[in-house]
């Protein structure tokens, strides 16, 4: 009897999902206090312009495009602050949200990409997973 075999799936790293997405100045959108995010959580301000991505296809695209070190800087920084985050968040609404408030709220949304590398696969990805350049998110927008 034959063990199982899995399957690898290329991938093609110079598709354009996996291009280092553009970023405008951040500097002309800081917090009127000069800070990226609000300041009890300064220490994950080195992860801003890499993470705080505003669209699903960003977020994985960055995942596969980084090294597992990187994953778990992050994911140990963002986790560690991660239930003050959301209780911070929690007390706003859109309309209330800062600038600041917005990246913070951005940042947690990576880990919804990184959480499963670091607790599941304890790599980037998991073997013999599809091809996430074949896979495109669609969202509805309003009208």
């Amino acid at each position: 009897m034959m063990g199982a075999r899995r399957l690898i799936f290329p991938r093609n790293l110079d598709h354009p999902i996996f291009e280092k997405p553009f970023r405008t100045e951040l500097d002309s959108n800081m917090s009127t206090n000069g800070s990226l995010l609000p300041e009890q959580f300064s220490s994950l301000e080195r992860f801003v312009g890499d993470w705080d991505l505003p669209t699903e296809a960003e977020r994985s695209a960055r995942r596969h495009r980084s090294s597992f070190d990187e994953l778990k800087e992050y994911y140990g920084a963002v986790i560690a602050k991660g239930k003050d985050a959301l209780e911070y968040l929690h007390k706003l609404t859109p309309e209330t949200m800062t600038e600041a408030d917005h990246r913070l709220f951005l940042l947690t949304l990576s880990l919804a990409e990184v959480a499963p590398a670091v607790e599941l696969f304890n790599a980037v990805e998991e073997e013999g997973v599809y091809d996430v350049t074949r896979v495109r998110a669609i969202h509805d927008k309003p009208s």
